[in-house]
């Protein structure tokens, strides 16, 4: 009987161990060519990890930076679009409203004033915006809405101006219950739903940080809805005041919404400021990881044409491999005899 020789069981061994080790240099280097970084990052620093540890530590910073002024741009985004939108909206209310007592007649005031209604709720679902889940209206209770419903405001507008039918006198209460503090009963407690403490310690860089001040609470943004409430309550009161009075009301209300159009300029032109400072911090901190990347390519990086040739070499020699493995294996015992 014929039996495998020691010699047979060595060689297949050294078989078995180089294929092993050549899928072993096959893997490092598909993965090198992949990532352009040597597999052997010990090697690469000569054990030395300092240098790298530090630019690492640098890049995840970076990184973070970049997500938080990614977020902080989106708010101020969505910050500045809702805000057009009030101002474009206001405009067009009060020139419908102007344009409605015009004449001789008005006549064009119920359309005016219902346009004003719409409006009304128009901006409120604007201030309720949320970017990245927050509510950007809000200041720092960013989980709660930032303003209530259009039928909220007037409900209480409805208390506060009850038994009153001289449109000077309506709209004298209704700016007391906006500008009312807290506590008085007013705007910002009834329908400010957020908090008047902005947003704050939002960090760009190691150098630069920014808050977010504005709210649905801001002076400029209540004389906007004070503006389209004093309008819609014109609108409420058809049975109930006569035409001079609702359109006096509606004379007030476009000269209100006319006023406020410089603050919200003002707020857009703080929010603009801030939109500066985030693209300014993500320009320097896209220069610096630029620059630290490539610091961290001359440490551990692979070249790209050594690693391919190398590569393409490690598969010849498996695919020799194989292919010698399977002459071998055709010397079974039954060839054998």
């Amino acid at each position: 009987m014929n039996y495998m020789s020691v010699g047979d069981l060595a060689r297949s061994y050294q078989l078995r161990n180089h294929n092993t080790q050549l899928k072993s240099t096959l893997a490092d280097l598909t993965h090198e060519v992949m990532t352009g970084i040597k597999s052997d990052t010990g090697a690469a620093v000569r054990g030395d990890f300092r240098a790298l540890a530090s630019i690492n530590g640098s890049l995840a910073r970076l990184e973070i930076y970049g997500q938080t002024g990614t977020k902080a741009g989106l708010v101020l985004s969505t910050m500045q679009s809702s805000l057009d939108h009030i101002r474009s909206t206001a405009s067009d209310v009060a020139k419908a409203l102007m344009s409605s007592g015009s004449g001789t007649t008005s006549a064009g005031l119920p359309t005016s004033l219902s346009q004003a209604t719409s409006a009304l709720t128009s901006v409120l679902s604007s201030l309720n915006v949320s970017a990245s889940g927050h509510h950007v209206f809000s200041g720092i209770a960013v989980d709660t809405v930032s303003v209530g419903s259009a039928e909220d405001l007037m409900s209480s507008l409805a208390a506060a101006t009850a038994g009153l039918t001289q449109a000077d006198d309506i709209a004298e209460a209704v700016t007391q219950w906006f500008d009312a503090a807290p506590g008085g009963g007013g705007y910002l407690d009834t329908m400010f739903g957020g908090s008047q403490t902005g947003v704050s310690g939002i960090a760009l860089s190691e150098e630069t940080s920014i808050t977010i001040p504005v709210t649905a609470a801001d002076p400029a943004i209540r004389d906007v809805i004070k503006g389209l409430a004093l309008a819609a309550l014109a609108a409420d009161a058809g049975s109930t005041l006569p035409d001079s009075q609702r359109q006096s009301l509606a004379n007030l209300s476009a000269g209100a919404l006319l006023a406020s159009d410089s603050g919200l300029i003002e707020t857009q032109a703080q929010l603009g400021g801030l939109e500066s400072l985030v693209e300014t911090a993500e320009t320097r901190n896209g220069a610096e990881k630029t620059t630290l990347s490539t610091a961290r390519l001359d440490l551990i990086g692979a070249d790209s044409y050594e690693t391919s040739t190398a590569l393409k070499a490690a598969q010849s020699q498996l695919e020799i491999l194989y292919t010698l493995t399977a002459r071998l294996s055709d010397l079974s015992l039954a060839n054998y005899l």
